[in-house]
């Protein structure tokens, strides 16, 4: 007879986390034609799982790019400021200054032109071995000389239907950014686009104020029992050059977040001594709906 006797021991590690100052984070919209607004929230520890905090005894002063008072933003709740008359005007540059008890902080950043972009037409195709692909065929015009940049994304709305215990169905209405598909030249020029296929970055730098036609789908709406399409938002926006830059960190940084052995990846923000940005950009939104 043979006795096997198996010991096991645990040993717990205290780990201790140094609290960090708190990071002032700035989330702002800067669009023509729009009411300027910024939220002011701040950094928190990781093992901090409260809300965040957000900063509501700031003054957040609008200037022009000569400096000129337009505005003093009005605070509403939960860290949010907004200007109550003045609206960001196309190919104009805007100065924020955001003073809080602890510090002040400068910004600035121009608003793009409106994004000048159309549906051209959409099919159904065989595509790299996928049937029933959605193809969508779309124009853009560039309208300055200098350089600009784009970014592209779809969203898919559906309904989903379940069978309940008493046998009644449920319906409920699901929104999700889709991966854009595509081969096209000018959507698959851009390296920042190996980290997303939700968010499709592109410059003018093949078609600089000209007017270009490219082409894009998705296999992910296809209809099932269980599932059915109800429309599909396409948003092509124009970024501002701080804009791209910083929208290209933020991709790369989700790429490689759940990487435990890769560097973290600095996201770009325009705004010395805090997180975040106050970017400028406008959004052509393009509605298909599906009727059946």
């Amino acid at each position: 007879m043979f006795l096997t006797l198996l010991f096991s021991c645990k040993k717990e590690i205290e780990f201790k986390i140094p609290n960090e100052e708190r990071i002032l984070v700035v989330n702002s919209n800067l669009c023509a034609d729009s009411f300027i607004s910024v939220k002011l929230t701040y950094t928190q520890s990781i093992n901090d799982n409260s809300k965040p905090i957000t900063e509501n005894n700031a003054i957040v002063e609008l200037f022009s790019k000569d400096t000129i008072l337009l505005e003093t933003l009005n605070p509403r709740i939960n860290g949010f400021y907004q200007t109550t008359f003045f609206k960001a005007e196309a190919s104009k540059s805007y100065i924020l200054k955001i003073s809080t008890p602890q510090k002040v902080y400068w910004m600035q950043d121009s608003c793009p032109l409106k994004c000048s972009a159309a549906l051209v037409k959409t099919d159904s195709i065989f595509f790299q071995g996928k049937s029933n692909f959605f193809r969508i065929k779309y124009q853009l015009t560039d309208l300055q000389l200098c350089s600009n940049y784009y970014g592209l994304k779809l969203k898919h709305s559906y309904e989903t239907y379940l069978v309940n215990g008493g046998g009644a169905i449920d319906t409920a209405l699901v929104e999700e950014w889709i991966d854009v598909e595509t081969i096209d030249p000018l959507l698959i020029q851009d390296e920042n686009n190996k980290f997303s296929k939700k968010h499709i970055l592109f410059s003018d730098l093949y078609f600089n104020n000209s007017t270009i036609y490219f082409s894009f789908g998705t296999s992910a709406i296809s209809n099932t029992a269980t599932k059915k399409t109800k429309k599909l938002s396409i948003e092509l926006e124009q970024y501002s050059y701080d804009s791209y830059l910083y929208y290209a960190s933020l991709i790369e940084h989700m790429f490689y977040q759940n990487d435990p052995f890769s560097q973290p990846t600095l996201v770009k923000g325009n705004i010395s001594n805090a997180l975040g940005s106050f970017i400028g950009k406008d959004i052509n939104r393009t509605i298909i709906l599906f009727k059946y």
